[in-house]
């Protein structure tokens, strides 16, 4: 099921979202994206973001219940073929020589990174990331993606 708006949804991964707590622009625009229903995340992001600073972790849980969903059933089939696919470092084969970084980091292959993408894939939403190794699979799968600069050029209309 495609999300047909005219203002498009992000879905953010967990590095992103602690670059909106680290930056004030990004994080106002974060919070204005939650507030309207236009920014979603896995559960998984907060689960990430848990286990590290506990400001930026409150911060986040303060963006609301709304953004941090839980994988539907065809995203959950989606983010384990998206693991299958991209868990160790992959090839571009459109850019020979380019190879980007897998989308498991060490031996969790409960990484938030395959599920961001799900559930972009699933709802036609958009990524934000500065992951290299989203953005390599974001690429191939031909799903919109985008840094967090770019995200705040896009709202701001330049």
């Amino acid at each position: 099921m495609v999300q047909s708006s005219f203002l498009p949804i992000y879905c953010i991964d967990t590095d992103a979202l602690s670059e909106g707590h680290r930056i004030q622009d990004i994080g106002q625009l974060l919070e204005n994206l939650a507030k309207a229903g236009r920014l979603k995340a896995p559960i998984t992001v907060l689960n990430e973001l848990n286990l590290g600073y506990e400001e930026r972790s409150r911060w986040a849980k303060n963006l609301g219940n709304e953004v941090f969903i839980e994988l539907t059933p065809g995203s959950a089939i989606r983010a384990g073929d998206l693991v299958e696919k991209y868990r160790d470092p992959f090839a571009d084969d459109n850019n020979p020589g380019i190879t980007y970084p897998g989308l498991i980091k060490g031996e969790d292959a409960h990484d938030a990174d395959p599920e961001v993408i799900a559930l972009a894939m699933e709802f036609g939403w958009t990524v934000v990331t500065k992951d290299k190794g989203i953005q390599g699979a974001c690429k191939l799968e031909q799903i919109r993606c985008m840094t967090p600069q770019d995200l705040l050029l896009e709202e701001r209309g330049g």
